[in-house]
């Protein structure tokens, strides 16, 4: 968590460091200064040449995340998943589709990862997202009450709370933030 003491390092003995090593540590310096653009850019420079780095890949999707560009974090991921068939993105497919409102996507990128990963509540949520902001409020409800029973969350909790409440079941939705 030193970052200036990372960052004096990286430029005093960067000569030790591979090129992919040296890319993530400065992007990693570029996002704890609140840099995420500079970070995009420079990862994307260096994807330029080096098209198969799996590593920049995936760090090019989390910035592309934190800058709101959920698009381009789904057309990485799906770069990834064929790039590197060892890894499951399927989580990370499912939460950009829902972060960029696709609904259609959330329902396969989703349901894949329910298939993938049948224990992981994730999916659960982010459909119950998905149906939430299309107004289809019982489904959701139904949703984030099937996350909640594979792993009770906070998240799961509050989504459930405000589905009721958009629902007009107010004495539900409070017992729930309860």
């Amino acid at each position: 968590k030193n970052y200036s003491k990372a960052e004096e390092l990286v430029l005093r003995d960067s000569i030790n460091l591979n090129e992919t090593d040296r890319m993530l540590i400065a992007t990693d310096i570029d996002l704890y200064k609140q840099l995420p653009k500079l970070a995009k850019n420079n990862l994307n420079k260096y994807l330029e040449t080096h098209q198969k780095d799996i590593l920049a890949l995936e760090k090019l999707a989390e910035v592309y995340i934190i800058l709101g560009y959920f698009t381009d974090a789904v057309l990485a991921y799906e770069d990834l998943e064929k790039m590197n068939s060892k890894k499951n993105y399927s989580e990370f497919l499912c939460q950009s589709v829902t972060l960029n409102a696709d609904h259609a996507n959330v329902t396969k990128y989703c349901h894949q990862l329910q298939k993938k990963d049948p224990k992981n509540n994730m999916a659960d949520i982010y459909i119950g997202i998905s149906q939430r902001d299309q107004e289809k409020y019982k489904e959701a409800i139904k949703s984030f009450e099937k996350s909640l029973k594979l792993k009770p969350t906070e998240y799961a909790s509050t989504c459930l709370a405000e589905s009721y409440y958009l629902n007009k079941e107010y004495m539900k939705a409070i017992e729930q933030f309860k």
